[in-house]
């Protein structure tokens, strides 16, 4: 079955039954949780979920997928009904825009990431809600003459490790960005990685130690660093590093 919902409403408010009833039993059980990240911005902390992947991807078995565009949740939600086990789809709000030209570009699955752009200076890797700004931060990186790797990863855990790790080889730096706390996010999950197999450096984009203000959506992403122009100049900043 599928449950659906705005996302802190399956999320964090009924965690501890998230937790035993559906992930200790291993019920196969899909939990959606829309509006997820700081869509919600002018309904404040209450509404914006921003610890909906840190919670859930602590429960053991639970997949957590996070499609950034409408065919990446198309298939993340044909991969979900086709998988044996517990899955959370964190999903943002409409209008989402549309990365893929066609179905066939977008070789979904679970645990794999998808490699949007090519490029030996540095990998930059989006998810969910803030993927679309993630590829316009490239696209005007490519422009600039920087040599960015675009990676979406529409399943946080598990991870596509290869991919990941041959990234971390082959550029050096990684940048992730998400509408998400920085702690136990998607960046968290990508660094327990590399620590534990190839250390590389990192910045994480994403919400700092605190409760986001409430306003517009663009103010909001503005103030967390998340606007296409922010993530360039944090990527420029990290190459002088």
């Amino acid at each position: 079955p599928f449950v659906a919902a705005i996302a802190p409403f399956v999320t964090s408010r009924p965690y501890e039954m998230v937790r035993n009833d559906v992930g200790y039993m291993r019920q196969n059980v899909k939990v959606v949780g829309r509006s997820a990240g700081l869509t919600y911005s002018d309904l404040g902390p209450t509404h914006q979920s921003i610890d909906d992947t840190a919670l859930l991807r602590t429960i053991p078995g639970m997949v957590v997928m996070s499609p950034g565009d409408p065919v990446e949740l198309v298939k993340a939600v044909k991969a979900a009904a086709e998988h044996v086990g517990p899955v959370y789809l964190r999903v943002g709000s409409p209008p989402i825009p549309v990365l893929y030209d066609a179905e066939s570009d977008c070789p979904f699955q679970i645990g794999r990431g998808i490699l949007q752009m090519d490029g030996k200076e540095v990998t930059l890797i989006g998810t969910g809600a803030a993927l679309p700004r993630a590829f316009a931060a490239a696209e005007t990186l490519r422009s600039q003459g920087i040599g960015v790797r675009l990676i979406s990863l529409p399943t946080i855990k598990p991870l596509d490790r290869e991919l990941l790790l041959a990234a971390a080889r082959e550029t050096g730096r990684i940048v992730t960005v998400e509408e998400h706390y920085v702690a136990g996010g998607m960046g968290s999950a990508v660094a327990e990685l590399l620590a534990r197999e190839r250390p590389t450096p990192m910045r994480m984009v994403g919400v700092g130690d605190r409760f986001p203000p409430s306003g517009p959506y663009d103010e909001v992403l503005r103030d967390n660093g998340l606007q296409p122009d922010q993530i360039v100049a944090t990527v420029r900043e990290f190459l002088k590093a």
